[in-house]
């Protein structure tokens, strides 16, 4: 962590090295006179924004004739707009006239048509020509059933109605022409009066908004040149306001250091002989080998070079036998569990062990016999039942050390093939059961529970 500050303390010093180099040669004013003058510049947009709605009041207080002015202008669009839609009624009547009259006159004219047809079938007679097949003579009798003939009484009446009608839908047409000239004429004397009201309304806006709008052009000039001066005060002082913060990360991190440096001092006054503690893992170590009874216990310790364990004055990776490495290795992580109880060292106390009996007597698998000397094992008496119920033992005397001294602690052991008198034994911290072919209705393990469809 010392490192690490120092490097980002170093940056940050040459940041602000750079940064304050740039303001210097750019002319940046400080953090107080900037401050300084965007509170002017507030002060003047609120100066000029109030002396704009006061104009702007003005202006409405002066349009007392422009209102009435715009109040005549809406008035006549509004009366244009009746006359528009009157004069469009008038015409659509007319028309309509115009169609009903050109339909009487078709009927009147039918009418006539039959009057000639009766006309004209009540001069024929018999008359005598030759066969053109046969040149025989043919005679052609007038027979008035053959033909249908009206009574001319009532198609007179009908066509007297008829023409009657027709006078007066043509006094209709005259009527609603008339009425469309005088409305077409009123039109055009609204549009000349709409025209003269716009042509006023023009130049009181001229001679009344003017002077208004050029003095609120100018104040509206004014803010935004102030305001776009506050806004590149503003983007400067936040460039101040950066090397400021600079700084003030640039104080934090020497304070920091300063602080690292004052622990790390009195870590190193504070911390423990190396030789100490690997004496008291390797007392540890030989605790739990006595525990399990271990053959020729003698040049016991933890190497200071390797850190690895030390039995019979061999290092542990000189040792033959699988089943004393296997009870070794347990040893030496749970003495590495136990130092961790009562002193604050980089260790998470939990502890996971799988496959404790792997080297021990009869749960060692074939195919594990090239890693051993079972001669060796045979030597050692690693397939003594009471080693293997003793690793247990020795794990449940730490976690109880851990739980006296009130510190958090765990250890999980999985294991197959464990003694049932050891089984029964340790029935009450057993925290899962599983069996591979479902004995005693127990679940399939993670390895074992998979299924094929």
């Amino acid at each position: 962590q010392i490192s690490e500050k120092t490097t980002e303390f170093n940056r940050l010093v040459k940041k602000y090295e750079n940064v304050s180099e740039f303001l210097r040669e750019t002319g940046y004013e400080s953090i107080a006179s900037l401050d300084m003058e965007i509170d002017k510049c507030d002060l003047t947009i609120e100066d000029l924004e109030d002396k704009l709605r006061d104009l702007n009041s003005s202006m409405k207080a002066d349009s007392e004739v422009y209102n009435e002015l715009k109040a005549y202008h809406s008035e006549f669009n509004l009366k244009i707009k009746g006359l528009l839609k009157k004069i469009a009624d008038v015409s659509y009547k007319r028309e309509q006239y115009v169609r009903l009259k050109n339909d009487y006159k078709n009927d009147i004219n039918k009418i006539q048509a039959i009057h000639t047809a009766n006309s004209k079938i009540g001069q024929l007679t018999n008359v005598k020509c030759n066969c053109p097949i046969c040149d025989n003579i043919i005679t052609i009798n007038n027979d008035d059933s053959v033909f249908l003939n009206s009574k001319t009484e009532k198609l007179d009446e009908e066509l007297n109605s008829l023409l009657r009608r027709v006078k007066s839908i043509d006094e209709l047409i005259v009527n609603l022409a008339t009425e469309g000239q005088s409305l077409a004429q009123e039109r055009s004397v609204l549009e000349d009066d709409l025209a003269k009201v716009a042509e006023m309304i023009d130049t009181e806006a001229e001679e009344m908004i003017t002077p208004f709008l050029t003095q609120r052009d100018a104040l509206v000039k004014e803010l935004a040149d102030i305001r776009n001066r506050r806004g590149n005060l503003v983007s400067s002082l936040r460039v101040r306001n950066h090397q400021d913060d600079i700084l003030t990360l640039q104080a934090k991190l020497k304070e920091n250091l300063s602080k690292l440096s004052e622990q790390l001092e009195r870590l190193k006054k504070d911390a423990p002989d190396i030789s100490g503690i690997l004496s008291s893992l390797g007392d540890y170590l030989n605790d739990f080998l006595a525990k399990i009874n271990i053959k020729n216990r003698t040049g016991i310790s933890i190497s200071p070079s390797t850190y690895s364990a030390i039995v019979r004055n061999r290092d542990y990776f000189n040792i033959t036998s699988g089943g004393l490495r296997t009870l070794i290795s347990i040893g030496y992580i749970s003495s590495l569990l136990k130092y961790s109880i009562v002193n604050d060292i980089n260790h998470p106390r939990f502890l996971l062990l799988d496959t404790v009996g792997k080297y021990l007597g009869k749960s060692t698998k074939y195919k594990y016999m090239s890693e051993t000397d079972s001669t060796a094992d045979l030597k050692e008496g690693t397939s003594d039942p009471e080693k293997y119920e003793q690793i247990f033992n020795s794990l449940i005397d730490i976690s109880n050390y851990a739980q006296q001294k009130s510190t958090p602690c765990q250890i999980i052991v999985v294991d197959n093939d464990v003694p049932e008198k050891l089984a029964g034994r340790l029935k009450a911290i057993t925290v899962a059961q599983f069996s591979s072919t479902g004995e005693n209705n127990l679940p399939p393990g993670l390895i074992d529970d998979i299924s094929y469809a």
